[in-house]
């Protein structure tokens, strides 16, 4: 993707291959409005997210069949849009746990900031692997929600949550509410972050 602004949010028509993947990067240059994978093996790099201004999206979306994405070295920036998520990760069709949510992703080296009211990362699947991003600047927001099985969190930075009038949300670092929604949470492993 060439330097510019895309006011588009882009979404996938197909997936890859695990020795074929399908690469969305911004080398650094490229402002995408939002993105949402549906399909398996793609990855989004060096990209900055950002623009979208209606409440209830994500910024970065793996959605049900998004297994085995690669999210990385990208800046996700909400811009202090009210209840926008920076990545939210779709839990399963069959629960507590079912087999297509994504599953096998990593989620390494991005920054998300500007979160109001919502969530820095909706985790679900199985098997995912969150690591040495940096979360910060979010207004009464959760850092993280977690369901699913076998994820890790490791050596990641979260940093300034700062209180925001009237948002109706309480902040919490890991949050998991399982019998709200129905998605089960187990076996994860939380190490080494910075809070």
């Amino acid at each position: 993707v060439g330097q510019g602004y895309y006011p588009e949010a882009v979404t996938s028509i197909r997936g890859g291959a695990e020795a074929d993947r399908i690469v969305l990067d911004g080398q650094g240059v490229a402002t995408i409005k939002r993105v949402t994978f549906k399909h398996p093996y793609l990855s989004l790099i060096n990209s900055t997210i950002y623009g979208e201004t209606t409440a209830n999206l994500s910024m970065v979306r793996l959605d049900r069949g998004a297994s085995y994405a690669v999210i990385s070295n990208n800046v996700i920036d909400v811009g202090s849009v009210w209840n926008i998520n920076g990545i939210d990760m779709t839990g399963p069709s069959t629960r507590p746990f079912g087999e297509d949510a994504p599953n096998r992703c990593t989620i390494i080296s991005n920054r998300v900031t500007g979160v109001v009211s919502s969530t820095g990362i909706n985790v679900n699947g199985n098997y995912n692997l969150i690591t040495r991003n940096f979360f910060h600047d979010l207004g009464q927001a959760d850092f993280v929600r977690l369901w699913g099985g076998t994820n890790t969190i490791s050596q990641n930075t979260f940093s300034n949550i700062f209180l925001v009038p009237n948002s109706g949300n309480h902040v919490d670092f890991i949050q998991t509410f399982g019998l709200s929604v129905g998605w089960g949470s187990w076996g994860n492993i939380i190490e080494q972050n910075t809070v």
